[in-house]
């Protein structure tokens, strides 16, 4: 599984946050943006004290776990914001596909390979033009041995390149590991080459 590139922005207003805790909120974002995600983590949880339903501080505790590679415990960070999101509609599309994204790989970062292809079968259900919605799917068909289709969505992902979130770049499937072990089949070397990798 591609792991995501990059910091995240953390784009929840700190107006949005409840009145109490908005200053838990200022502090896990100067956290979050300067990649001190264990000071980020500790923000988060005492905001989550005061505002247990608050998506913004679900999401984010849910990413600064995720990127000290604490899988399972984002899981259930990031569930929690999308149980929350469908009562409340709460998130805008990019952050909904952030949470797909994260949530999706850290699936399969645990193990759990057929749940993160359900997560992005649904996604692209829901969101057809989300080129990574391909991408990740195509990276957990990969994790099963399921050559054809994880080449049919990369095809799908790449012809949709231009429907990234900003600063996004359509990955080269050979420099990712959930691929290696095709990288000597003659189908996926020629779906490269027709992709132009």
């Amino acid at each position: 599984m591609l792991i995501a590139v990059g910091l995240l922005a953390l784009v929840a207003d700190v107006h949005s946050a409840p009145p109490r805790p908005e200053r838990e909120f200022e502090k896990a974002k100067e956290a979050y943006l300067k990649k001190d995600y264990p000071k980020a983590e500790k923000h988060l949880r005492a905001l989550l004290k005061d505002a247990p339903d608050y998506v913004f501080a679900h999401l984010y505790l849910a990413h600064s776990l995720f990127y000290q590679a604490r899988f399972p415990e984002a899981i259930r960070e990031y569930e929690r914001a999308a149980e929350l999101t469908a009562k409340s509609g709460e998130i805008n599309q990019d952050d909904e596909r952030l949470l797909t994204d994260q949530l999706g790989m850290a699936y399969g970062l645990s193990g759990r390979v057929g749940d993160a292809k359900a997560l992005f079968e649904a996604g692209i259900v829901k969101d057809p033009e989300y080129a990574f919605y391909y991408y990740n799917l195509a990276c957990a068909e990969a994790e099963l041995g399921q050559l054809d289709d994880a080449i049919s969505n990369l095809k799908q992902g790449f012809a949709r390149r231009r429907h990234m979130l900003t600063g996004e770049k359509y990955p080269n499937p050979r420099t990712d590991d959930s691929f290696k072990k095709f990288l000597n089949e003659p189908k996926f070397e020629a779906a490269m080459k027709e992709m132009g990798f």
